[in-house]
């Protein structure tokens, strides 16, 4: 095996990078990195491992000079995963999800991935940092990680999925709970009584809507990274790069759109990756979970899709109307952790405990296997 080093995604063919890109993977798929390439907050270059001249593996390597939201700055995860001094950032850094780029058929996924590794720290070493940083992970990919690496690890939030969509809406309210069903039953009475309508969009149709109302919801919560214009201009970036894969969820009537949930179709799984809506303009006839729930869920059924991502934006109140939530944990490998052997460190273990217990309490069910990694 040989691992080639590509400054640009333009050189590597679509065909071999997509498919090395699983279920999970849409936040490193070739369109998406495409975008996040002609975007000014990222540095990437990009580790092929090849196996007879055939791609069985790959890595992002990304340098974040500007981070497009606080959660993705190098200095937080120094400082969350005990780092004295700068890192290298592995894998996607948008949408809070990341995962391994590995030929599904290969055998020896362990030799790839070790491979990788050890060629993202060289780099790193070279260049005065002190390891690499794989930024919200899964559960199976921070083990697989852990599998061939000493990893020091951190719960990171969760995020929340629904799963078997691929039927219909009716069939993932009849398999709530009665809590879950009532819930979803007062929401979507409310919705149809205030008089929306909810249309299914592409996204070069409503760019400059939907950069207004998103830029208002991350106002309302105090999120002001980016101005209304930076938020136009990254939605467009993805519209030129992601229009065919793109489904956005409109609230509307006669007076226009009020609210927008911008998702994107990927393998089998629809994620969500944007909300947005002119509060003054809402009826109090609970639209955010009409918009970005239960329409999502009504897609793909129609769609044949198994999965909605949902992310990790309200991800309690999601919960509580049936979506599953999942952690992601951040994961740092030191440049001289090969001494040490594989295995798996966590930081904020107590801290980590203390939340599913406290959830728990809240009676949101979790899998207990996947809470804990080790």
């Amino acid at each position: 095996m040989i691992i080639q080093t590509a400054g640009r995604l333009a050189d590597v063919a679509e065909e071999d990078w997509n498919g090395l890109v699983g279920e999970d993977g849409f936040y490193l798929s070739y369109d998406w990195l495409k975008y996040v390439e002609g975007e000014p907050y990222e540095r990437s270059r990009y580790l092929l491992c090849l196996d007879s001249g055939t791609p069985v593996g790959a890595l992002v390597l990304n340098r974040i000079d500007n981070p497009f939201t606080p959660l993705y700055s190098p200095g937080r995860f120094s400082e969350l995963l005990e780092v004295d001094g700068g890192t290298l950032i592995a894998g996607a850094t948008r949408g809070h999800r990341s995962a391994m780029l590995l030929a599904p058929s290969a055998a020896n996924r362990g030799e790839i991935l070790a491979e990788l590794l050890r060629e993202a720290n060289s780099l790193a070493r070279q260049e005065g940092h002190k390891g690499i940083v794989l930024p919200f992970l899964t559960t199976s990919a921070l083990a697989e990680v852990a599998s061939v690496a000493r990893v020091r690890a951190a719960f990171e939030l969760p995020e929340a999925e629904i799963t078997d969509c691929a039927t219909s809406l009716d069939a993932y309210y009849d398999r709530a709970s009665r809590k879950v069903r009532q819930r979803i039953r007062e929401d979507r009475t409310k919705f149809a009584r205030a008089g929306w309508t909810i249309r299914e969009r592409n996204l070069d149709e409503c760019v400059e809507e939907a950069a207004r109302l998103v830029h208002r919801l991350r106002l309302k919560y105090g999120h002001q990274e980016q101005t209304q214009r930076e938020l136009e201009d990254a939605l467009a970036g993805q519209a030129r790069n992601l229009a065919s894969r793109s489904v956005v969820f409109t609230c509307e009537d006669d007076s226009g759109i009020a609210g927008v949930t911008i998702c994107y179709q990927w393998r089998t799984t629809l994620y969500g990756r944007f909300a947005g809506f002119d509060y003054g303009r809402l009826r109090g006839a609970c639209e955010y979970f009409n918009v970005a729930l239960y329409a999502p869920v009504q897609y793909a059924g129609k769609a044949g899709l198994r999965r909605c991502h949902l992310g990790v934006a309200s991800w309690e109140a999601k919960a509580y109307r049936g979506a599953r939530l999942r952690p992601l944990w951040s994961a740092f490998i030191p440049v001289d952790g090969e001494k040490d052997g594989p295995g798996l460190d966590l930081v904020n273990d107590a801290a980590a405990r203390q939340w599913m217990a406290d959830i728990a309490q809240r009676g949101i069910p979790l899998d207990d296997a996947e809470w804990r990694p080790r």
